[in-house]
Order: structure tokens, then C-alpha cells, then sequence
């Protein structure tokens, strides 16, 4: 049986949010979350924070040791990241790097709509390796809260998705 939606919880007086289920990755020191673009309040449901346009869904290496401080970084270094908009997934390796070495990933999207009707498309690709395989998500993907029965997330159009491997690539 597949558990509950996840769920968010504000840190501090921050856009920062946490995600309940970042302990369920497996790996020592990971966290999850989400840093709002706008007031979500004390604890946003999933669909709520993916209508939040101007977010971005956060996976790091390691939970930050100061929240503060790491979303001080991060608020200043969005622009320099994305100056154009739409970022909306940043995979990162360790926040406590100075941010000229971090070590990231990051997803681009764009907003159409709004609310319950907001769709989002890949900017650009995206290349995410993983030892000698890596995933990538081509330009014009839709992104989609995944359904229930998948177990929640963010669900790709798999005819834009591709799996590589020392073999060659795969369609999804």
C-alpha cells in the first residue's frame, strides 16, 4: 500500500520547506524540499506547491547544518542560475560548498496557466547521470504530478525521456 501524499513544512520563517518524506530515500544526510516563490503558509500540500510558479523542488546531498544561511545562498544565486526564470528542480550535491563549487543539477520548466490548470513543458534538456547510466529529459516534456498509484512525484512524458547506457540509449 502506497502511503499518503507527502507532505511540506515551513522552516523557520523561511520560503523554505521541507519534505516529509526525504528520510524514505535511503541515504544518509539526504533532505528534500521545496523553496517557495510565493506564501504558502505553515504547510502546503503537494498540489499547492506544485502550483507554485516560481518554486523550485530541492533534492540535496546533504541537509543544510544552517537553513538561514543556505537560503540566503540560494536567494542570491537563483538569478545567476536561472536569469530567465524556470528553474524548477535543482539537484545539489552538498549546500555547504561555496556556491562556485557546487556540484548541481537542474531541471528548467516553464508555466502555463494557473491553479488547477497550470501545466508545465521542459526549457531545455536536462542530463542527470548516475555512474555510467544517466536519464535524460528532452526539451518540451510535460511534467505532471504523478498519480497516486505511482506513488506521488513528478511524472515525465516518457516519449521525451531517454535512458542511457554503456550500450547505447533507450527510449522510456
Amino acid at each position: 500500500m502506497i502511503p499518503g501524499p507527502p507532505t511540506f513544512a515551513r522552516i523557520e520563517a523561511l520560503p523554505l520547506y521541507g519534505l516529509s518524506s526525504s528520510g524514505d530515500a535511503g541515504v544518509s544526510g539526504f533532505w528534500a524540499g521545496y523553496r517557495a516563490a510565493a506564501d504558502l503558509g505553515p504547510s502546503p500540500t503537494l498540489t499547492e506547491v506544485w502550483q507554485d510558479a516560481g518554486g523550485v523542488f530541492l533534492f540535496l546531498g546533504r541537509q543544510p547544518s544552517d537553513f538561514a544561511a543556505f537560503d540566503a545562498t540560494l536567494k542570491e544565486m537563483l538569478p545567476r542560475l536561472a536569469p530567465g526564470g524556470g528553474l524548477r528542480v535543482l539537484w545539489l550535491a552538498n549546500p555547504e560548498d561555496s556556491p562556485g563549487y557546487w556540484q548541481m543539477k537542474m531541471l528548467f520548466a516553464s508555466a502555463t496557466g494557473a491553479g488547477g490548470h497550470i501545466a508545465w513543458a521542459v526549457q531545455r534538456p536536462a542530463l542527470f547521470p548516475l555512474g555510467g547510466y544517466a536519464v535524460e529529459v528532452r526539451r518540451g516534456a510535460a511534467l505532471t504530478q504523478a498519480a497516486a498509484a505511482l506513488g506521488y512525484g513528478i511524472a515525465v512524458d516518457a516519449t521525451h525521456v531517454s535512458f542511457l547506457a554503456p550500450g547505447g540509449g533507450f527510449p522510456a
